[in-house]
């Protein structure tokens, strides 16, 4: 029972967006900072958690491109 709650408990982290995102709008271009409404946008080609935000956590979020579905 406590494994399961363990493994529950973890899955708000693993959903949580950063609150500082960078997109790429051309292939093989430059990230930029954006926010989550810029970020989908339908010219945006790529998402990523900025590493420089004191929140950063590279998590399912960013890595299967969550940040446009639902009201994470």
């Amino acid at each position: 029972m406590v494994a399961g709650a363990f493994i529950l408990y973890c899955l708000a982290y693993f959903e949580r967006v950063p609150s500082m995102l960078l997109c790429q709008y051309t292939e093989g271009g430059e990230y930029i900072s954006c926010t989550k409404d810029n970020a989908c946008e339908p010219e945006v080609i790529d998402v990523k958690g900025d590493p420089l935000a004191y929140d950063y956590m590279k998590n399912w979020a960013t890595e299967i491109n969550l940040v446009c579905l639902g009201n994470f």
